[in-house]
């Protein structure tokens, strides 16, 4: 079984452990994964010290650590949140008829998670995993207003003031202004930023008191005039609710990866 890398080594040993409920010795780990003594010992201590393994004082056995429990644990949970999410979203799509997204930040960018498509004959064209500049996107002011002033500064600092449309707002002590205004109403809009003729509306989906996710729904201008867009909010809210009850309680959700 042996083989090269050090984190392939160390996978080994973690598939040996598994079988092993009681513990090994380093020298029986030696044996059954044909690297020396040695190199065992060496791997078994890093991972200790990481918590992947753990060793028994007196019999100087080793077993699985719970640190690879708690990461099956927390990937369990992650894997239900997309389920979560598309229950709600079909829910609100059916509602609404428009086009639903949920997005994330990442840096001084915004990206779409999950994108549900309603009733409407018309629906907005975009992909999950597409990425779109913090400052045009609805989904990214509600990320940006709802941070601790220090924070959203530091990320404002890091913009690329890209004009995407005409709509675009491209001045910073506007675009600051703009965000206060998000913090204040709980919602922002994308009145054709991004491209033109799309109009979106997104609320923040909080962990606690930090903005994790954001909930939208877009559609051509013509199907969602300006003055209608409060009607959105309340099902927007309560969708946005009820995806925050349920997200783990020990996940760090400040910045997600697509």
């Amino acid at each position: 079984m042996a083989t090269d890398g050090t984190l392939a080594k160390g996978f080994i040993l973690l598939d040996v452990l598994v079988d092993h409920p009681d513990g090994v010795t380093v020298t029986g780990l030696s044996r059954e994964v044909d690297l020396p003594p040695s190199t065992v010992h060496r791997l078994l201590t890093e991972m200790v010290r990481i918590g992947l393994a753990r060793i028994d004082p007196q019999s100087r056995r080793y077993q699985l650590g719970m640190k690879l429990f708690e990461l099956h644990h927390r990937a369990s949970e992650v894997r239900t949140l997309p389920e979560v999410m598309l229950a709600v979203m079909r829910r609100l799509a059916d509602s609404t008829g428009r086009t639903i997204f949920i997005g994330a930040r990442e840096g001084a960018e915004y990206y779409y998670v999950e994108r549900l498509g309603g009733s409407d004959r018309v629906q907005i064209r975009a992909y999950v995993g597409e990425r779109l500049p913090l400052h045009a996107a609805a989904g990214g002011k509600c990320l940006l207003a709802f941070l601790p002033a220090a924070e959203q500064e530091e990320i404002i600092r890091q913009l690329h003031w890209e004009k995407l449309t005409p709509n675009t707002h491209i001045d910073e002590e506007d675009f600051r202004k703009e965000l206060r205004q998000v913090a204040e109403s709980g919602y922002a809009v994308n009145d054709g930023e991004i491209q033109r003729g799309i109009r979106a509306v997104s609320v923040p989906i909080m962990k606690g008191a930090r903005p994790a996710y954001a909930l939208t729904v877009s559609a051509p201008d013509f199907r969602m005039p300006l003055d209608e867009i409060a009607t959105f909010l309340p099902q927007l809210r309560d969708a946005a609710q009820e995806i925050a009850l349920q997200l783990p309680r020990d996940e760090d959700l400040s910045v997600r990866s697509a």
